[in-house]
């Protein structure tokens, strides 16, 4: 007799399932869901490497995005979105805001010694921005083809900067060069809280 009742105690919650056939459509359900991708009972997922050997998996990314002066003076937040979510990639966090100076000439430090850095700072507080955080495959990488070259003229067909820019200062759009800068850049605009995937 198991003590404290016949429901007292693990022992007892488990012979209670087996008294009233839970036992089996507990095991049967998860039988079911594991074929569907979810945990097996004492098993591994079935999409991780040991299930998939020899199909690659790319790395879920965030990355930074501005859309600069030239884009939100044109209206053109909803279009340049458009091509990044055409390809796959996601928003997960966004703001439309007007940079100080004092910000402008931070998030662009490392361009201070430069000749343009002036001009640079002058730009981007030329009126609002929008700044946000893209996630998807590989998405610094990603990020970076859809916006094309800083030339626009250089341009690949079809990317943001060919279909947009107006100029090589103008160019519409800002991405991060890679995930350690993305990381740095998301959290100058972002508190983890405002990202929301």
């Amino acid at each position: 007799m198991v003590q404290g009742g016949i429901f007292g105690g693990a022992a007892g919650v488990i012979a209670g399932l087996r008294l009233v056939g839970l036992g089996r459509l507990l095991r049967a359900y998860g039988a079911t869901h594991s074929r569907r991708g979810r945990l097996a009972p004492g098993g591994p997922p079935r999409y991780g490497p040991a299930r998939n050997a020899g199909i690659t998996r790319m790395a879920i990314e965030r990355t930074f995005s501005i859309l600069k002066p030239d884009a939100t003076r044109r209206n053109l937040t909803g279009a340049i979105n458009a091509v990044y979510e055409k390809a796959g990639l996601r928003i997960v966090a966004q703001k439309r805001i007007q940079m100080t100076r004092a910000q402008a000439e931070s998030f662009y430090g490392v361009h201070r010694e430069r000749g343009f850095f002036n001009d640079l700072v002058g730009f981007m507080i030329s009126g609002p921005v929008v700044v946000q955080v893209l996630e998807g495959e590989n998405a610094v990488l990603a990020h970076r083809d859809l916006m094309g070259a800083t030339n626009p003229a250089n341009a690949a067909e079809g990317t943001v900067r060919k279909l947009f820019a107006e100029s090589i200062e103008a160019n519409s759009v800002h991405g991060s060069d890679s995930a350690e800068n993305a990381a740095v850049e998301i959290a100058y605009f972002f508190a983890g809280c405002d990202i929301v995937g």
